[in-house]
């Protein structure tokens, strides 16, 4: 059975780091700390105000990162740089030396090697539309699945069957988390987006372990 967790924007901490500012929308477990690189996943937005930027290296953690806003170039390892646009996805290892060129706001998953996968799906709802994803959530090689919505522009409502009823607004900045821990035989999500003006919204899920 799902369980909810509403994170408001104004709940998320955010702190400085060399190249702007990082917001941290969720951390797993919770009593973990990014500084102590002791936590088994994390969800931040973070905004890169310097045109050329060097990723902190986290040898212990793959990566998923996006662009909310902003465009950039990204070279991993001294290879040739490549362009990513708006809510086009990189996946890479956290131990490369990462640089960037642009100024952007991003979107994070930081997973780690060993205790964590996962994967992150871009949404864009256009003004008055609405879509259903019927998700099968079955268990994996670790035993607890999250998935993690996170409104990154404008505003979107979420009807989800867990197997009450549940409803939640979200505006942008807004994350919503739902969790279980998977059946073998799968458990069916039904999850019900709506959205009056707009937006987009990333959709991650991951598996872990507890």
């Amino acid at each position: 059975m799902f369980s909810a967790l509403l994170v408001p924007k104004s709940q998320c901490q955010t702190t400085r780091w060399s190249g702007g500012t990082t917001t941290q929308l969720a951390i797993y477990p919770p009593q973990a700390q990014y500084a102590q690189r002791d936590f088994i996943w994390r969800l931040s937005s973070a905004t890169v105000e310097d045109e050329t930027s060097t990723f902190t290296v986290l040898p212990k953690y793959n990566r998923i990162f996006s662009i909310i806003q902003g465009s950039l170039t990204l070279s991993h390892n001294g290879r040739e740089p490549f362009p990513l646009a708006p809510l086009e996805l990189n996946q890479f290892d956290g131990g490369c030396r990462t640089v960037s060129q642009g100024r952007v706001t991003d979107f994070n998953l930081m997973m780690a090697k060993g205790l964590c996968g996962g994967s992150v799906q871009p949404m864009e709802l256009a003004a008055g539309s609405s879509t259903t994803l019927h998700l099968l959530c079955q268990a994996r090689e670790f035993p607890l699945f999250t998935l993690a919505l996170y409104c990154a522009t404008g505003a979107v409502d979420v009807e989800a069957a867990l197997p009450q009823p549940y409803q939640a607004p979200l505006a942008a900045g807004d994350l919503l988390l739902l969790s279980t821990k998977p059946e073998p035989r799968g458990e069916q999500l039904k999850i019900a987006f709506s959205s009056a003006e707009g937006s987009a919204v990333f959709l991650c899920k991951i598996h872990h372990e507890g």
